[in-house]
């Protein structure tokens, strides 16, 4: 498999991880906030960085720029960054957040840190 095969799948797989992320986020979890206990506000909020996320993955796997390499490591540093700051707001709102909140952003944090971890391994190849 070529170098360019295995950049664009990292971004397409890293894209629809963050496109079911902006949806869960900005869709599915507001309608079951009383069920999560994160604010509606905070999970607009959080949506935010899968949307922009999916945007720049979306570019980068259809025009495969020659920074590829350099734009999956920002992935990855993006990927950590939005784990920080989902984590402040878990603390924020440590008196608001059930059961099922804790359950979906903990393993949400868990997929998204063991991604991120691949991302730079594979980046760093390149």
């Amino acid at each position: 498999m070529s170098d360019i095969t295995n950049l664009k799948r990292w971004f397409l797989l890293d894209g629809i991880g963050a496109f079911i992320s902006c949806i869960m986020l900005s869709f599915v979890l507001v309608q079951l906030q009383h069920l999560i206990g994160m604010p509606v506000s905070k999970l607009y909020f959080l949506a935010a960085f899968p949307f922009v996320y999916t945007l720049f993955d979306a570019y980068n796997y259809y025009k495969l720029p020659n920074a590829a390499p350099r734009n999956l490591r920002l992935v990855a540093m993006l990927n950590v960054l939005y784990c920080i700051i989902s984590a402040v707001l878990l603390v924020m709102h440590f008196a608001d957040l059930k059961t099922l909140g804790w359950i979906y952003f903990i393993s949400e944090k868990i997929i998204v840190l063991i991604l991120a971890n691949m991302e730079w391994k594979a980046a760093v190849r390149y």
